[in-house]
């Protein structure tokens, strides 16, 4: 990227944040390759998910050297059921 600053060329970092939070957050796997071919490894996820440390307010405090107020409690979810295809096409 170039600098505003100094005009020179700088190393630049791509991120995405989190804006806001739900009562419930539902994740969707698609459990394919490019070629349409299930993926059959094993995944595990934990029964407890934070996403404050992905939200705008936590990364832009790192990025800026702030210490915002924000509530860390709202990132917080619990696994409450999965569900499970165990087909051999999408169908």
């Amino acid at each position: 990227f170039k600098c505003d600053q100094c005009k020179g060329n700088v190393r630049g970092r791509k991120t995405m944040a989190i804006e806001s939070t739900s009562d419930y957050l539902v994740i969707y796997l698609k459990r394919y390759d490019d070629q349409m071919h299930k993926i059959k490894s094993n995944f595990e996820i934990s029964e407890k998910l934070d996403l404050h440390k992905w939200s705008r307010s936590a990364m832009s405090n790192v990025t800026e050297g702030k210490n915002a107020a924000v509530d860390p409690k709202k990132w917080k979810y619990n696994l409450i059921g999965t569900l499970v295809h165990d087909g051999m096409t999408m169908n």
